[in-house]
């Protein structure tokens, strides 16, 4: 099935090419393509011209002219075609649309924001910020119960923690210390999960992020320990400058905006893109679950991971 590409703000887009492949199209690219833009798509909003660097079979690379189609302007194509196999395509789009819209993928900025996201989640001092924000900004007004919610989101409640501490010979103080003692790295999938619900994405996104997060922090092993009300600050300076990112949520949070497609402010890498910001960096495709795919994001070398399930 076709690949989806990500721009450099995490806009999937799919190349016209491929789209016109796919389609089993007869007219020529440099044909039809034309003709699909009068169905009333706009440069730079729906469609964006670029040169492509295609590989030779008989070795090499050329360039070829191609467009950069965004999924609406590719579904709509696909449903245009009145064919079978444009509405195997609509319909593949529309679930890979939709799995991306649910935090199942990410593309490879995403992957590095929720590293990051993951070296300071391990402190108590951050998860205990978004627990009190996801009490007083979402929760507080419902009249609902906050340990009943809480156990339905996370998938265990109090009692339960009681007794994994008791089966270990520990006497239980609260849910963090129960954590760090039975599952440390659940502190981060949990303190994820609270974010970006603060944040105002759906239950859904969040527990799909926050199970991304867990695996991750099982593979870069951060620190996770109680900072409250420690005598010594050892945070790192980095470390530092994230949290303060984290906490600047409602206005100028550069790692939020890598999930919400807000412009950041700063950023490390300025990079010349075309006004739809589409570049040929990462793709992900419907075919696979992509296996080892933490490894090679932390080599530089993946751009996008999804969720086992």
């Amino acid at each position: 099935m076709i690949d989806v590409y990500y721009s450099a703000k995490g806009t999937p887009y799919v190349w016209a090419s491929e789209l016109h492949q796919e389609l089993k199209i007869k007219t020529p690219l440099r044909k039809w393509f034309p003709n699909m833009i009068e169905y009333g798509f706009t440069e730079n909003q729906d469609f964006s011209q670029m040169d492509k660097k295609v590989h030779l079979e008989q070795g090499g690379n050329t360039i070829k002219r191609d467009w950069a189609v965004t999924m609406d302007m590719a579904k709509n194509i696909a449903m245009i075609q009145r064919t079978p196999e444009g509405k195997v395509l609509r319909d593949y789009l529309l679930q890979l649309d939709h799995k991306v819209t649910q935090g199942e993928y990410l593309n490879h900025g995403q992957i590095m924001a929720l590293m990051d996201i993951c070296k300071v989640m391990g402190y108590f001092s951050v998860q205990e910020f978004f627990e009190k924000e996801h009490y007083e900004k979402i929760f507080k007004e419902t009249g609902n119960n906050w340990w009943e919610r809480r156990a339905n989101l996370f998938g265990y409640s109090a009692n339960e923690l009681k007794s994994a501490l008791l089966s270990l010979g520990v006497k239980y103080k609260n849910q963090r210390q129960a954590l760090l003692a039975t599952d440390k790295y659940e502190l981060i999938r949990a303190g994820v999960i609270e974010m970006f619900i603060v944040m105002g994405k759906s239950v859904a996104f969040a527990k799909n992020i926050g199970n991304i997060a867990k695996t991750m922090a099982q593979k870069i092993n951060p620190e996770i320990y109680n900072d409250l009300n420690a005598s010594i600050d050892f945070k790192s300076e980095e470390e530092k400058l994230i949290i303060t990112d984290l906490k600047n949520y409602e206005t100028n949070s550069n790692l939020f905006k890598r999930f919400t497609g807000g412009k950041e402010q700063s950023p490390k890498i300025k990079t010349d893109y075309n006004q739809l910001n589409l570049d040929i960096t990462s793709k992900t495709s419907g075919n696979s679950i992509l296996d080892g795919a933490m490894e090679k994001a932390l080599k530089g070398k993946s751009n996008n991971f999804k969720t086992k399930t």
